[in-house]
């Protein structure tokens, strides 16, 4: 699937946007996932609902996209299966929300699950309470893979089997932690907040509340790698058309920085038009 929009779709039980099978192997390209949900209710169903956005259980690899806006009980963006093989390149996963617990940017459930140049940040979970907490990536415990590089976390709440964290090796200009090894042959890198709730780290989208994902000038998310790490991806533009350089997520323009005084996030500043999430 190439350049296509996949929104407001829904599901009785799981894959709100689209499901790839235990025998499937799907390749998703500069394409936006957005608004779709999967919903025990809407069946009436006992059994609750895993992946808003994408449920998958083969082979599915995620390249230069946007997912965002989704819902489900488990995995609101993405749920990876423990038959399911996921790799996510150059995305950005946002804005996703899981109504009954873990994962809603991507719930891994036991899979393997591979990472690069991504942000997943800005999820929510919803609580026992019914609170909204900020909550991107659980990977479980017992089976759960999960490596890459270059990536952006807003926060992790389950590690699985992961180097991703394995030890932090200084700060970003923001206090953000970032892991990887004190070793220059090794380009393991990856920025988060912290490991748990209530340890977000803020990737400064343009204008989250209204769909803007691109980032405003100045984030540590931009520009983060040498150019010739994401060589082999074969994309020479982003998802808002402009050239593929070497930052992190879906889209690489984004606005200049904002010369006011407030925190307006660069709205007041000068833009290329914005890429929405619809």
């Amino acid at each position: 699937m190439a350049t296509r929009t996949l929104s407001e779709n829904a599901a009785g039980f799981s894959g709100g946007g689209f499901t790839n099978a235990i025998t499937g192997t799907t390749t998703v390209v500069n394409s936006i996932i957005s608004k779709n949900e999967a919903n025990s209710m809407v069946a009436n169903n006992v059994a609750n609902a895993f992946g808003g956005g994408m449920y998958n259980m083969g082979t599915l690899t995620l390249t230069n996209s946007l997912i965002a806006d989704n819902a489900a009980e488990f995995g609101g963006g993405i749920n990876n299966k423990s038959t399911g093989d996921l790799t996510i390149t150059n995305c950005t996963i946002t804005a996703n929300v899981a109504t009954n617990g873990g994962g809603p940017g991507v719930n891994n459930l036991d899979g393997k699950l591979t990472i690069n140049n991504s942000v997943v940040a800005r999820n929510i979970r919803i609580d026992m309470f019914g609170d909204s907490i900020y909550d991107d990536i659980f990977s479980y415990d017992e089976g759960s893979t999960t490596t890459g590089t270059n990536n952006f976390f807003g926060v992790m709440t389950g590690m699985g089997k992961s180097p991703i964290v394995s030890q932090q090796i200084g700060t970003d200009k923001y206090g953000n932690a970032i892991f990887g090894k004190d070793d220059p042959t090794n380009k393991i890198r990856n920025i988060m907040g912290g490991l748990g709730i209530g340890k977000d780290a803020n990737p400064f989208f343009v204008d989250w509340e209204n769909g803007d994902y691109r980032l405003v000038k100045g984030s540590s998310a931009i520009d983060a790698i040498d150019a010739g790490d994401i060589s082999n991806i074969g994309i020479s533009v982003d998802l808002d058309s402009g050239s593929r350089l070497v930052g992190r997520g879906a889209t690489e323009r984004t606005r200049p920085k904002c010369p006011c005084s407030e925190e307006c996030g660069g709205r007041r500043a000068t833009s290329s038009p914005i890429l929405q999430a619809i």
